[in-house]
């Protein structure tokens, strides 16, 4: 009877343990799967989204051009100095929009021209 106890005990433990961990990994997957451009910016809500809702969410913006049919924002992620080939440029997460302000496409990139 004891012995029996203590299985159910251990194979309840172990289902928790499981549970637990496929919730964290489920997470982990969601946010990496938003956030795949840069960590710090959510992809998913950024596309699509009014650029002044960007700015009200993350703030000013460190470099902007704009035109008629929209614009390019960006925002200072750092440089680029990866162990393979680093160019040592400055890196940024740009934000194109469309004339009517809505959020068309992300990427980092360096300066244009840079």
């Amino acid at each position: 009877m004891v012995h029996s106890s203590l299985r159910r005990n251990k194979r309840k433990r172990q289902t928790t343990v499981l549970a637990v961990s496929l919730i964290v990994f489920g997470i982990l997957v969601l946010f990496w799967a938003s956030h795949s451009t840069f960590f710090k910016y959510n992809d998913w809500w950024i596309v699509g989204n009014n650029i002044e809702n960007v700015r009200a969410r993350y703030g000013n913006f460190d470099r902007e051009s704009s035109g008629n049919n929209g614009g390019t924002v960006g925002y200072y992620i750092g440089e680029d100095n990866n162990w393979l080939d680093p160019t040592y440029a400055d890196l940024y997460y740009w934000i194109e929009y469309d004339a009517e302000g809505t959020v068309d496409e992300v990427y980092v990139r360096t300066l244009p021209g840079g």
